[in-house]
């Protein structure tokens, strides 16, 4: 796929302000996906060319936002997570295991509605565990990328 050029770039701000108020129609939302999958692969191939053995499918960003996540006993927590397109990072010291299904809800900035998404424990380390997305509405993901989308374009 080509590299995005500033035109598609200041179109996906555009979409980007629809999808994010949950207003775009059913075409600016494929158009949207298309600029947004194009960005990420861009974003995933130029990182692949620095660190050819970090072998990441999905792109992950710093950004830190205030999650809710329980599992199947117990309760909920809230706790910081950095969020990627195909899973979040969270930055707490949580007892849940390795293959353990949490249940995710983050609030992003500037949307209505949090995103809500069925994850899967795929590793832990001291003060972290890492989760992989197995469940998430498309309108869902649509949200989730485009803040992980305009993350990565502010930090550049």
């Amino acid at each position: 796929m080509s590299v995005p050029t500033v035109d598609s770039l200041d179109r996906f701000l555009e979409l980007h302000e629809k999808v994010r108020s949950r207003s775009a129609t059913v075409t600016e939302q494929s158009e949207w996906r298309l600029l947004v999958r194009a960005l990420l692969e861009g974003e995933i191939g130029a990182r692949a060319k620095k660190n050819p053995t970090e072998g990441r499918r999905h792109v992950r960003t710093t950004v830190r936002l205030l999650a809710r996540v329980k599992g199947r006993e117990g309760p909920a927590a809230t706790v910081s997570v950095s969020i990627g397109t195909g899973g979040f990072k969270l930055h707490a010291a949580l007892p849940y295991e390795r293959g353990e299904v949490l249940e995710v809800t983050i609030p992003l900035p500037e949307s209505e509605l949090p995103v809500q998404a069925l994850t899967r424990v795929a590793w832990r380390r001291p003060g972290s565990l890492g989760l992989e997305l197995i469940e998430l509405s498309e309108s869902d993901r649509d949200l989730l990328e485009s803040a992980v989308v305009e993350a990565m374009l502010r930090s550049r």
